[in-house]
């Protein structure tokens, strides 16, 4: 077993064959990432989920190294999941709850990310209320920058987790068929999910009502062809001819989730649509 030697990378902390094909300082969403860089993320992953397992959860690749996550809206899974890869690492944390800080007195973005960037903090994790605004941070300051959900814009370590999440299930994302239903003019996950899953290859199919599907979504991804209508979701993509009743998405989606979260090692689930919402079928 290698020994990590503390500010080096090997094979403890990242694997360094690949490393040159980075080519980002902030994180801020997945349409300027390449398949490359994706796999990139994907090998680090593999490394440190084995590294997980470890009875001492930690390599110090950020030894010495200050990671503030600065949120501006409520988040339990995001903010700790950042926080314990920022400790995993050996970094130094810092959390900011704006409800609880000078931002609550009127402080702007901007002033408390100098501020922060002063008192030496090397890496920024943001949620932000407003779509943009971690494209305005990393303009105003000299630090790195990862999106962590800004508005309904982009939520790319939600998307990244995603993409992990399929190849580790079905060994690979190219040539796969995508889903992603429901509102997806105002889903920041959709939003990065798209870019992420067409740039591995996925087919991604969107179903959704023209009401919630962005109006530019011509130029938000390369097939704009590939949308579908709830009537047409099951004839197209698994080939089940559809009914007709009145389930609505947000009924469906509740159901769908329930039945994985009951049955998460179930091999397939079955789908039906009917008319002006879904229906689940286990």
């Amino acid at each position: 077993m290698v020994k990590p030697v503390p500010g080096i990378i090997n094979q403890e902390t990242f694997p360094p064959p690949s490393i040159d094909k980075w080519h980002h300082r902030h994180i801020l969403d997945l349409d300027d990432f390449t398949k490359d860089e994706i796999e990139l993320v994907f090998q680090i992953a593999d490394a440190m989920a084995e590294i997980l397992t470890r009875e001492v959860k930690q390599v110090p690749t950020l030894r010495g190294k200050t990671i503030c996550n600065l949120f501006y809206e409520p988040s339990t899974r995001t903010r700790t999941s950042f926080e314990l890869a920022a400790k995993n690492l050996s970094a130094g944390t810092v959390n900011i709850d704006a409800a609880k800080s000078s931002i609550a007195k009127g402080e702007s973005l901007i002033d408390s990310l100098r501020t922060l960037q002063a008192l030496g903090t090397d890496a920024i994790v943001m949620r932000h209320y407003q779509s943009g605004a971690p494209y305005l941070a990393a303009r105003h300051v000299n630090i790195t920058i990862i999106n962590a959900g800004d508005g309904g814009h982009a939520h790319p370590s939600q998307s990244l987790l995603d993409l992990y999440t399929i190849r580790s299930h079905l060994r690979k994302i190219a040539g796969i068929k995508v889903v992603i239903i429901g509102d997806i003019l105002h889903s920041r996950v959709a939003r990065s999910n798209i870019w992420g899953m067409s740039t591995m290859g996925a087919k991604v199919t969107l179903c959704a009502p023209p009401t919630l599907l962005p109006r530019y979504l011509k130029y938000f991804i390369d097939h704009p062809e590939q949308t579908i209508s709830r009537d047409d979701l099951l004839r197209d993509v698994w080939g089940y001819e559809a009914d007709i009743t009145s389930r609505t998405v947000d009924n469906f989606i509740l159901k769908l989730r329930q039945k994985i979260e009951m049955n998460p090692s179930h091999p397939r689930y079955i789908l039906t649509v009917h008319g002006a919402g879904y229906k689940f079928i286990f």
